[in-house]
């Protein structure tokens, strides 16, 4: 029988089922309560994951925006432009959280056993990988990182089920999805994936609803109204916090079409390379073009330029990170061009967390672990490679028509 439950229902019972919780105080605060969100039912669908696990999915119409309208201090790959959406497209209510990602992975591996190897063939194909799979490669359903200088700095007793997903890969984000679909979680005429950056910023800026706002951030102007970012970060738990609103006294409110923290706690991937828009813009992307700096403060000397790498010179992290050779072979399963992702994070500054931002990194970090061989000291060593992510960035889904 097909795990495929998708229903609509209204906005109170919702908020409970996404994330496993009443609405009441829970060691004397509100985690993850969802509120505020005046969301239609037709508009909110949950996906069923699990008993208690559910993944609530808010329908964005089509429709034209200025792409990366900003507040006057663009960046320089912040071009203006229009965009068109055709087609309705779902999108997270909130960031995926550490509940949701471990009952998937959970579930796909012990379905698929055998998929879960293949994930990450270099290591498990090593005579010291096949013994001990579990200690070189990150576990799948465990990305959060507790460190934090924040007068309320998280602890190994705090419940992690309602904070995101952080400190994944690209390649990762993208494997969830395929667990998704594999299990047959998305409705008929569906699939999971990341969204385009396209579909991203238009739901940031709350679709139709939001379109003669021109917030500078989603769902505001004033970013203390909407952005878990550092300034909030630093004094409260020093890392990220639970989706939707975090306790009694946390005010943020979600955007037009009812999206919490679209605007700071973490960045999300999105599906594009990080590649130019159009040939009209190409230009801009290459900064040996720039005649100002990144923010368009003042002029920048030819010293300057010289000493800073170009788009396309950063674009292949095999020459970004100058792999050798047997590093290099290590790759051959991943493509390597850097992804791109938006919505600033709890570590970043109220620039980055802009609806306008744009960044990127390569798909995936590569980290060697050198292992000697305890029972032959002349033997060469094993060399261990494990996928890690970045502290902050997570993952929000989208579902699309399934081509």
């Amino acid at each position: 029988m097909k795990m495929n439950k998708f229903s609509s229902v209204m906005m109170c019972a919702a908020c409970c089922a996404i994330l496993g919780l009443g609405c009441g105080k829970d060691a004397g605060r509100h985690v993850g309560e969802i509120k505020e969100a005046n969301i239609k039912a037709e508009d909110l669908k949950v996906v069923k994951v699990a008993d208690g696990v559910e993944i609530a999915m808010v329908r964005v119409e089509p429709g034209s925006f200025t792409m990366n309208q900003g507040d006057g201090k663009n960046f320089a790959n912040e071009v203006e432009h229009t965009k068109k959406l055709t087609k309705v497209f779902y999108i997270g209510q909130t960031e995926v959280t550490q509940k949701q990602y471990r009952a998937v992975v959970d579930m796909w591996k012990a379905k698929f056993p055998e998929k879960y190897a293949e994930l990450y063939p270099e290591v498990w194909n090593s005579e010291l990988g096949k013994d001990k799979f579990g200690e070189y490669i990150r576990p799948m359903n465990f990305f959060f990182s507790k460190d934090g200088k924040g007068k309320d700095r998280i602890s190994e007793e705090t419940n992690l089920d309602n904070y995101p997903v952080e400190n994944i890969s690209w390649v990762e984000a993208m494997d969830f999805c395929m667990m998704l679909n594999d299990l047959d979680l998305a409705p008929k005429g569906y699939k999971f994936t990341l969204p385009t950056e396209t579909q991203w910023e238009f739901a940031a800026r709350g679709g139709n609803a939001g379109k003669n706002n021109k917030y500078v951030y989603s769902g505001s102007n004033n970013i203390d109204n909407v952005a878990w970012y550092n300034e909030t970060a630093a004094g409260r738990t020093g890392r990220v916090k639970e989706v939707g609103v975090s306790n009694a006294d946390d005010k943020r409110s979600c955007n037009e079409l009812g999206l919490y923290d679209m605007s700071g706690n973490v960045a999300e991937w999105c599906l594009d390379s990080w590649v130019r828009e159009s040939d009209k813009t190409q230009a801009e992307f290459d900064i040996k073009n720039w005649s100002v700096d990144s923010l368009r403060y003042r002029k920048l000397i030819h010293k300057e330029i010289e000493q800073k790498l170009s788009f396309d010179n950063k674009r292949d992290i095999r020459d970004g990170l100058k792999l050798t050779a047997e590093e290099k072979d290590a790759l051959d399963t991943f493509k390597c061009t850097w992804r791109s992702y938006r919505g600033g994070a709890w570590s970043g500054n109220a620039t980055v967390c802009r609806i306008s931002n744009r960044g990127a990194f390569s798909p995936y970090e590569l980290h060697k672990d050198v292992k000697k061989n305890e029972k032959d000291k002349n033997a060469k060593n094993d060399l261990i490679y494990s996928v890690v992510g970045y502290p902050h960035i997570g993952i929000r889904l989208v579902l699309v028509p399934a081509e």
